[in-house]
């Protein structure tokens, strides 16, 4: 009982320094007239899915802020998931110790972490009217990498209806989005 008690505490103490580093780093992410607008009333798990970080990160978010799964920002009325759509996979070169040795660290796009723990999310539009989906199309297209389209898929497993949903900022459906533009993907075309 009493170890049980301590993990909690320390859990949560973490979940504490998690979310005011996230937080912050979301803060200077966004354009300075929006990030204090933004972010100060975000959750854990809006600032991991907005930050560039681990995936672990995101995903520990996901099981200990579970409400958050649901709850739209203020400012855009997005969801966790929204935020995860926006950001491509996370990459990190890190020295290792003192050497001049480095790892490369490349992880993939955090939505699908996120739309497992809520697949009800993907259903959901935000202040412009787009669907995760839309977002998603959007940052695998200036990703321009083949992995990109695997994640579309595994969206669009979660919430098929939404090929017949049309972006609130282009006014295009999905297949036409992913076609359109200089960064068209031909993967993304469906």
């Amino acid at each position: 009982d009493n170890v049980d008690a301590a993990k909690r505490q320390l859990l949560d103490s973490l979940l504490e320094r998690m979310q005011l580093l996230l937080v912050t780093a979301a803060a200077r992410k966004l354009p300075s007239n929006e990030s204090m607008l933004n972010t100060h009333s975000w959750s854990l798990l809006h600032s991991a899915c907005a930050v560039p970080c681990p995936l672990a990160l995101v995903h520990l978010a996901c099981c200990n802020d579970t409400k958050s799964l649901r709850i739209p920002d203020v400012h855009m009325g997005r969801l966790p998931l929204h935020y995860a759509a926006a950001r491509p996979g996370y990459r990190a070169t890190i020295s290792v110790g003192v050497s001049r040795e480095v790892r490369t660290m490349v992880e993939s796009y955090p939505a699908i972490v996120v739309a497992l723990q809520c697949k009800e999310a993907t259903r959901v539009v935000d202040a412009n009217h787009q669907l995760p989906l839309h977002i998603l199309i959007d940052t695998v297209k200036q990703e321009n990498n083949n992995h990109g389209a695997s994640v579309v898929s595994k969206l669009l497993s979660f919430y098929a209806d939404s090929l017949e949903r049309r972006d609130g900022k282009t006014l295009l459906y999905p297949f036409l989005q992913a076609a359109h533009g200089s960064n068209a993907s031909v993967n993304l075309s469906f």
